[in-house]
């Protein structure tokens, strides 16, 4: 498979290059996958079928192992094809990471989204009741679905292990709607996070900020200017997190920062974004002078 690596690499470096977009590039992955695996999977039905028929199958037994080997060739590609399509996305956020960590103050939002009035953010906020609510839907789908599992196979290790899920879902959907403590805190001097501890991150600890999402959520990541540093400063808690990038989809590329999920705090993503980098970059620009 020496040559689909090569092929790969051949597309890698061209998008690095510029020479194709982002999307024409995660396109040209899964090509590449598809292409490989059908011609893998194409030698062997026509090998089976001649050493089927060689030994006097009928026509009918050819076809059904014809068709079992390329439904197995199918669902390998497209397990395949996902796992490219991820390392694109991967590339992607890492590849956006280092544009930002290079220029901090780059335009990252929609040009229609103007500056926050300096201070709108300033205050202190709980965790939404609307994302709560959200996640207790999700939950009871699953457990809906569990449910209908359950009546039609029957109690199994399966449906046990998805019980069990839905009932830590169900728990930490209880906790976030009970829970009413201030979780966020942010003022003119940085930010608070009770999930990152009980020491306040100034501006000056972070070089960069950038936007991210992650299924259903939307929130901002915070580049550490040093983080041997800021992790001597957080909770075990924060610690974890800056080890796994937040959590949430795409971790690998966001390894060593923090996120803040706007959306489970009520708060709009292009306007915080906007407000933290500002905060960031006026820090950097007045140790500069």
């Amino acid at each position: 498979m020496g040559w689909l690596k090569r092929w790969r690499e051949r597309h890698l470096t061209r998008w690095r290059a510029g020479e194709i977009d982002d999307a024409t590039f995660a396109r040209k992955q899964v090509q590449a996958i598809w292409k490989a695996f059908g011609l893998i999977f194409g030698v062997t039905i026509a090998v089976s079928m001649i050493g089927l028929a060689s030994e006097g199958k009928s026509l009918t037994q050819v076809l059904t192992a014809a068709g079992l080997i390329a439904l197995v060739g199918v669902v390998v590609a497209l397990r395949a094809g996902r796992i490219a399509a991820y390392e694109v996305r991967i590339a992607v956020l890492q590849r956006n990471r280092q544009r930002v960590e290079a220029n901090p103050a780059a335009p990252l939002v929609h040009s229609h989204v103007k500056p926050p009035a300096e201070g709108r953010f300033y205050g202190v906020y709980r965790r939404s009741n609307r994302y709560t609510y959200s996640l207790m839907v999700r939950t009871a789908i699953i457990g809906g679905l569990t449910l209908g599992l359950y009546l039609w196979i029957g109690f199994t290790p399966i449906v046990a292990l998805a019980a069990g899920g839905v009932a830590v879902l169900a728990l930490w959907c209880i906790y976030l709607r009970l829970d009413r403590r201030p979780f966020l805190d942010i003022s003119a001097e940085g930010i608070w996070c009770r999930a990152w501890g009980k020491q306040r991150l100034g501006y000056g600890d972070f070089k960069a900020v950038y936007p991210r999402q992650s299924r259903w959520d939307r929130g901002i990541t915070l580049v550490p200017r040093d983080r041997e540093l800021l992790r001597r400063r957080l909770s075990w808690l924060g610690r974890a997190s800056l080890r796994q990038g937040g959590g949430g989809w795409g971790g690998p590329a966001h390894v060593g920062t923090l996120t803040l999920w706007a959306n489970r705090l009520d708060l709009p993503q292009a306007e915080l974004l906007r407000a933290v980098q500002a905060e960031i970059v006026a820090r950097r620009s007045g140790e500069s002078d």
